[in-house]
């Protein structure tokens, strides 16, 4: 049977939440995010030494190993797969956060490195998922004791999908999203459901990838289809009127900086984590999937969308460096022989 979501006329500016009162203003954020320390802020940590350090000599074929936990309890282990992935993860991070706090300085040479933490955050994603199917192998010929559930649509998973398609990425875009919907019937993704998470930004932007590329619909899970909000976009994105996005687009935007905070020990579960607080992947992501098909966008004043992390670019190539060509290739080598 088709989802169809019962969806009335789009919401109008009375029935817009308007902008969380605790969301910080441009200033206040880049304070909060520089107290954040190695959170947030790669340059107190020592990535370049460790994590940037290991995934070079990974990518130039040695074979090493690396110590691991706390001092009290550390133990020796080959740097391996899994350890890569990690790697590539966290230097896709920390190119990310600088590139978000540049942006918002008024840098302007920010988006190169945001094209590189967006490359880098997609293979992480990437080989994550691939990870995730090995060990399910393994968890099936009794191999792995216990099922591995680690990937996450909050920790960077669905807004890869946005940042991709934002970027003008469409086919990593495409498969990354292919990947998520794996994940969530797989069961590999542990946030992906109704039982814990109910990330709907995230499931908001693999129904507008799936709309688009028309893919069946889907019913589950629940939580994908109980928004409102994001019901009247996915009716209305493709509309010649742009106009008629406005008010949708604007209570968008309301919604994001109301799921800015973390989960809870009251079963409360928000949406966005820091440092991408700043970072509307849902509403760049359709403004590009209406570019691609000839749509304008409308013109929208909201503060989520008045800096240079909030608006349409013009698209860019897929990140690629030798580093992550190498990396690329030796985890293809490597997991092809598993």
């Amino acid at each position: 049977m088709r989802y169809r979501a019962r969806m009335s006329a789009a919401p109008d500016a009375a029935a817009r939440p308007g902008v969380w009162s605790k969301f910080p203003k441009v200033k206040s954020y880049l304070a909060r995010f520089e107290q954040l320390g190695p959170i947030a802020l790669p340059e107190a940590h020592d990535w370049e030494h460790v994590e940037l350090a290991r995934l070079r000599r990974w990518a130039a074929g040695e074979r090493f190993t690396q110590t691991v936990g706390p001092p009290d309890a550390a133990v020796v282990l080959d740097y391996d797969l899994s350890s890569a992935m990690l790697d590539l993860r966290q230097v896709g991070h920390a190119h990310e956060c600088f590139a978000i706090r540049d942006a918002l300085r008024g840098g302007a040479d920010w988006t190169e490195r945001w094209c590189k933490a967006v490359a880098y955050l997609y293979w992480g994603e990437r080989f994550d998922h691939c990870w995730h199917e090995h060990s399910q192998r393994q968890f099936v010929r009794g191999e792995r004791r216990q099922r591995l559930r680690t990937m996450a649509l909050v920790h960077g998973l669905g807004a890869c999908v946005g940042h991709c398609i934002a970027l003008g990425w469409l086919d990593f875009g495409v498969d990354l999203a292919r990947r998520c919907y794996s994940a969530i019937d797989r069961d590999f993704c542990y946030d992906g459901g109704d039982d814990f998470g109910r990330r709907r930004t995230q499931h908001f932007v693999l129904r507008l990838v799936a709309d688009w590329q028309g893919w069946p619909a889907r019913e589950h899970p629940r939580c994908a289809h109980d928004e409102p909000i994001f019901n009247a976009l996915i009716e209305r994105w493709r509309t010649p009127d742009a106009a008629a996005l406005a008010q949708p687009i604007l209570h968008a935007c309301d919604r994001h900086t109301h799921q800015c905070r973390e989960d809870n020990a009251k079963g409360e579960f928000f949406d966005l984590r820091m440092p991408a607080w700043y970072t509307p992947f849902e509403i760049l992501a359709l403004y590009r999937l209406r570019a691609s098909l000839g749509l304008a966008n409308p013109p929208v004043a909201h503060p989520l969308l008045d800096t240079p992390l909030g608006r349409l670019h013009d698209a860019h190539p897929p990140w690629t460096d030798p580093l992550l060509d190498a990396v690329v290739a030796r985890w293809e080598r490597e997991f092809s022989a598993l």
